[in-house]
């Protein structure tokens, strides 16, 4: 009998444990619930020995884990990394499938996205190129750049192979702006095709050089003005009425034996040869030997205008038109001089039988004797019609005597 109790107690305390447990383990799951969370890792490609990766697509992966909440508190995602192993492969492009075993436990890996990864490859080489220094900026304009002198002269090109190749100069660049003195600075190395654009990609050893650039004062400054040399002569009529040039005056440098001798720069020659308009050119300048000069290049400006004269036609005889009929005249002076004013082309074509000069008697009283003095009427002959010529008769009026007979 009292062991028939004694097993029921047992049992009774046995299922209460029991029962316990699950009410715990419940109680537990429900504060500790399974879970899945998302974490992006780099992919770390493995190569063969001579081997580089020149592309990779794409550089990391996701990665889905999942657990107990409690569990992902020991994930580290930048201390992990997706390993792809490629050093089997020979050739220059592969796509390989991303693989990852979770190494946590209570974790694991539920979903990689992408799943493959593609991989350049190529092999590994190295050339020795030279180098080569890019100075930037205008040192103080009493001192001029002297040539870069280098710690080295060569650097050597480390990469993938097609990228070696490509790289044909190690460039760095130097600034010396103002400088009065030798500028010395460590300059970085910059790998450069052969039109000068930049090999990414590549390793530079060494990566920097030290660089100084020696600085030599150059010969004292003199300003002076610039005349503007022409050759040939402009078409028939016309003339150079004059040039102005820009900028009017430039800054040379030489030796005082030679500068002081210097009072202006001419152009080269401009050729004006039948021209009959202004026009502007661009001319270099004549530099003398031991000279240099700030500006070698300016703009000439050659104003064309009409050559503009006087010609001169001595005594030319008086006419008189229109006399009264039974009159006798007298005119005093009987002759004048006349002056043409016109292009010189023109002019060049009057002759002196072509002007003619006329006074009109015309309207005169009958009876006695009269003095009349009448204005000089001019009818110039055999002159172009399409240009204008001024006249200018001296003196400008005569006395004109009629008598009757």
């Amino acid at each position: 009998m009292i062991e028939r109790m004694l097993q029921r107690d047992l049992l009774v305390k046995v299922a209460a444990v029991i029962l316990a447990l699950l009410m715990w383990v419940t109680a537990i799951n429900d504060k500790n619930p399974l879970e899945s969370k998302p974490f992006t890792l780099e992919i770390k490609v493995e190569v063969a020995p001579g081997r580089v990766v020149t592309s990779q697509d794409p550089a990391r992966v996701q990665v889905t884990f999942e657990g107990r909440t409690s569990s992902f508190s020991q994930i580290r995602p930048d201390e992990l990394k997706v390993t792809v192993d490629v050093t089997k492969y020979g050739a220059t492009s592969v796509i390989v499938p991303i693989s990852f075993v979770s190494p946590y436990a209570g974790v694991q890996v539920t979903n990689i996205s992408p799943k493959q990864v593609v991989v350049g490859l190529d092999d590994r080489a190295s050339k020795e190129v030279d180098v080569t220094v890019v100075i930037r900026g205008m040192p103080n304009e009493d001192y001029e750049a002297d040539k870069p002198l280098l710690t080295v002269p060569t650097a050597l090109v480390v990469g993938a192979k097609r990228k070696v190749d490509q790289v044909q100069v190690a460039v760095g660049e130097i600034d010396i702006t103002g400088a009065v003195a030798p500028v010395a600075s460590k300059v970085s190395l910059m790998p450069r095709d052969p039109a000068g654009n930049e090999v990414a990609g590549v390793e530079i050893q060494p990566a920097e050089v030290d660089v100084t650039v020696p600085m030599k004062q150059r010969p004292p400054a003199k300003t002076v003005g610039i005349r503007v040399d022409t050759t040939g002569a402009p078409k028939m009529g016309y003339k150079i009425a004059r040039t102005t040039v820009s900028p009017e005056v430039v800054e040379i440098r030489g030796e005082p034996s030679v500068t002081r001798q210097i009072d202006a720069l001419y152009t080269r020659q401009i050729d004006v040869s039948d021209r009959d308009a202004t026009f502007s050119y661009s001319a270099n300048l004549v530099i003398p030997s031991g000279v240099t000069a700030k500006t070698t290049r300016v703009t000439v400006s050659v104003e064309i205008a009409e050559d503009i004269v006087d010609k001169t036609f001595t005594k030319v005889p008086v006419q008189v038109e229109n006399l009264p009929v039974g009159y006798s005249f007298l005119i005093t002076p009987a002759e004048v001089d006349v002056v043409l004013h016109g292009r010189s082309d023109v002019l060049a074509q009057v002759k002196a039988p072509d002007v003619q000069v006329y006074i009109n008697a015309e309207v005169v009283e009958t009876g006695g004797s009269r003095q009349i003095i009448r204005q000089l009427t001019v009818v110039p002959r055999g002159l172009p019609q399409d240009v204008s010529i001024k006249v200018d008769i001296k003196p400008a009026f005569v006395t004109l005597t009629l008598t009757r007979r």
